[in-house]
């Protein structure tokens, strides 16, 4: 659901409607718009295949950490001649002139003055405008749209403003206990979120369920604004004794959202999780911000005085920004590349609403008449791009074309943006190949990457623990003294401690050891074995591990790159450098935000086998394993990260799992099947958990509970009448009652079904 920060114009509508002392005054200056910088540079060197698809990479080395993915970095940049249509300008069948204020989908809604000089309303499907024209009213705004439901105020007979939802054939107005004036804001599934202003000129919030209110008062507030709503989460600002804050609501609690160096913010629109708005700092510079339930992300145009976000839809921000010279720009940020959005002709250009890819804003025309657009950017896929790399690869890299700007007059301007991970040290220079639907063409040869030695984790001093950080060239040491230095590479196996005197280091045994010319030794630590499945807050993550890198993918699927850091301790870059602490041997890590992820046990293979129609076993703790053949003979053993379980001490033979774990197939063509005499019972099914229903899922030994929440952990056997949570912190229950029912360690009982 997607709300949109109201029109100026609509603002100094409703002051008309409240006690003169309560006006507000609002002045609108437009300035002309000069021509941007560029956003990238020309250079002489150039492989032109068409006159319509030109190359505009400059030439560049990106430096990376070899086994480590560079990022998303952009890899070529070039020119498409072709005007693309995309911008199409708002005109209500009727209209004098036309507002818009939100939209969702291809819909888009806003009000418009017709030749009579009453405001309607409207909603435009890419086609077709339908006018919202309710009885009576003298003046009508659209605030907003939801799917077809149009939402915003009229002005009755009587002179009172009134919140109202369309759906395009039934109206509802609203008006809240003690309301003079109600603005309708949002609608979420089957709740509408409003405002309202009282008799003494206060603004509230409220919410509208359907059959009753309820009124919105952040803690301490004389005034409770809310603007966005998605689900049950609600957004907007509130003023108190110190000034105007952002807030999130959900439920019944109120948090107040403070971006770093903010003296006043608030909060326009909510996607999810994601939280939009503007602050202002101690200089009194404007900037965009967004809040993803955990981190503040400054937003602000490279170059620019001043930047506010005005809506978001899922990682697509759009707002609008001043450029040095004062000019008006809208903008749309998909989470890594600001767009700049400029209608053609336009003196100022600002962005209200988006929905996806498609935006709606408005703009101040060559004559200087204020104008509605409607925006769908070019496709993409509209062109393939293809990288030689130059070198031997790990794994699949990535490459995508990403829109950078549009001149609807000239044309429009493009970023190829890939990442990989290279196998070895070197310079490898790469190329990239860009064709259209139409057969035209480019190749830029311009980029080339320098990868370096992976350094990053942590090593030994003298018994003492010392680490190394790194991104790409540029390092920074850490020493077992807790002291710090920037450094960087001085040739391949070279580095030098800028901080330390520009202490010089010197690289052997496979960058394992580190020789400092002072006579100081650092050699690396081997990583713990942190890769496979863990339980991020009960839900499946997974890391990822090369050496000392790791990649973090976390329960809704958001990827951080990570390294190792002393004591115990991971970072996850990308989050923030968010950090993690290892705990009960390394199968918990502790995030500094609280969460907290355990590891998935390997399978539970352990119990009597037979091998040729002899007694075999295996004996198991964690993922360390014994192993006993049939003549007697034993070795220790590990699950390997395939899942395959490896012998060591019988020349590393390696057995290879299948029938559901009950099957091993050794690679000297031995095959061992687990002997059927185990103490797992059958407890499958539908449970009930204080009331409600639990479930438990059961293959073999191996369980996955589901408790009444929905929170999940995998488990195992301890007896026929004992098992084990382990995702739940290794929490175990014993049966009873012919195995229905189940009294865990906590006190909870679940009954089965």
């Amino acid at each position: 659901m997607l709300v949109c920060h109201p029109f100026r114009r609509f603002i100094q509508r409703i002051a008309r409607l409240v006690p003169r002392q309560t006006q507000l005054r609002t002045r609108r200056r437009w300035v002309p718009a000069s021509q941007l910088p560029g956003e990238v540079e020309i250079v002489e060197a150039r492989l032109l295949l068409s006159a319509v698809l030109t190359d505009t990479t400059p030439v560049m080395t990106i430096d990376a950490a070899v086994g480590t993915s560079t990022g998303s970095v952009t890899l070529a940049t070039f020119n498409d001649t072709n005007a693309p249509p995309g911008y199409t300008t708002l005109s209500a069948t009727g209209a004098v002139s036309t507002s818009v204020s939100g939209i969702s989908g291809s819909n888009v809604a806003g009000d418009f003055k017709n030749s009579g000089g009453v405001f309607q309303g409207y909603v435009y499907n890419g086609s077709t405008y339908s006018t919202i024209d309710i009885q009576g009213a003298s003046f009508t705004h659209v605030a907003g749209i939801s799917g077809s439901t149009a939402f915003g105020t009229y002005t009755g007979s009587n002179g009172q403003a009134v919140g109202f939802v369309f759906d395009g054939s039934i109206l509802t107005s609203l008006v809240p206990p003690n309301a003079v004036s109600t603005v309708v804001r949002g609608v979420s599934a089957s709740t509408i979120l409003g405002t309202f202003q009282d008799a003494g000129g206060n603004t509230h919030g409220f919410t509208f369920n359907g059959s009753s209110y309820t009124i919105l008062d952040a803690p301490g507030a004389t005034n409770t604004t809310p603007t966005g709503i998605s689900g049950s989460n609600i957004v907007g600002s509130y003023v108190d004794g110190s000034g105007t804050h952002s807030f999130a609501l959900n439920g019944s609690t109120y948090t107040t959202l403070t971006p770093s160096g903010a003296v006043s913010s608030q909060a326009t629109a909510i996607s999810g999780n994601n939280i939009v708005g503007s602050y202002v700092d101690g200089s009194q510079k404007t900037h965009g911000y967004l809040y993803n339930g955990s981190t503040y992300t400054v937003l602000d145009v490279s170059g620019a005085t001043y930047t506010a976000a005005s809506a978001v839809s899922g990682n697509n921000i759009v707002g609008s920004y001043h450029d040095a010279n004062g000019a008006t720009h809208a903008f749309f940020y998909d989470g890594s590349t600001f767009t700049s959005l400029d209608v053609p002709s336009a003196t100022a250009t600002a962005a209200v609403g988006v929905s996806g890819t498609n935006v709606a804003g408005s703009y101040t025309d060559s004559n200087g008449k204020p104008q509605s657009f409607f925006y769908q950017p070019p496709a993409s896929s509209s062109f393939t791009a293809t990288v030689q790399w130059g070198g031997t690869l790990v794994g699949t890299p990535t490459v995508s074309v990403v829109l950078a700007s549009q001149q609807p007059a000239s044309g429009s301007s493009w970023k190829v943006v890939g990442s990989a991970i290279y196998a070895a040290t070197g310079t490898y220079n790469i190329t990239v190949s860009v064709s259209d639907a139409a057969n035209n063409s480019l190749q830029s040869s311009n980029t080339s990457f320098h990868v370096w030695p992976s350094l990053a984790g942590a090593w030994l001093c003298a018994g003492k623990q010392t680490t190394i950080q790194q991104t790409g060239a540029s390092l920074t040491f850490i020493n077992e003294n807790g002291g710090k230095s920037a450094g960087l590479f001085t040739a391949s196996e070279q580095v030098k401690a800028t901080g330390w005197g520009n202490l010089v280091g010197n690289l052997s045994d496979n960058d394992q050891k580190l020789t400092w010319s002072n006579g100081s030794v650092w050699t690396k630590v081997p990583p713990v074995d942190l890769a496979g499945r863990w339980l991020g807050n009960g839900r499946p993550s997974t890391i990822t591990q090369t050496g000392t890198n790791l990649t973090f993918i976390n329960e809704n699927g958001g990827k951080a790159n990570g390294v190792f850091l002393a004591s115990g301790q991971v970072e996850a870059i990308d989050w923030g450098n968010l950090i993690g602490t290892l705990s009960d041997n390394n199968t918990t890590i502790t995030w500094a935000n609280n969460s907290i992820w355990t590891k998935v046990p390997p399978p539970d293979i352990s119990g009597t086998w037979l091998a040729n129609g002899k007694t075999t076993s295996i004996a198991q703790s964690g993922g360390n394993l014994t192993i006993t053949n049939e003549n007697g003979g034993q070795t220790p053993g590990f699950f390997t990260p395939s899942g395959q379980i490896d012998a060591t001490s019988w020349g590393d033979l390696i057995g290879t799992l299948s029938d559901n774990n009950t099957t091993i197939t050794w690679s000297n063509n031995s095959v061992w099947t687990k002997s059927s005499n185990t103490t797992a019972v059958d407890i499958s099914g539908s449970w009930i958990a204080n009331g409600k229903t639990a479930t438990i899922l059961e293959s073999g030994s191996n369980l996955t509970f589901i408790n009444e929440n929905g929170g999940s952990s995998v488990g195992i056997f301890l007896a026929s009448d004992q098992v084990q949570a382990t995702g739940w912190g290794k929490l175990s229950g014993k049966l009873t009652n012919n195995n229905k029912t189940l009294t865990w360690a906590n006190g909870t009982v679940w009954v089965h079904a």
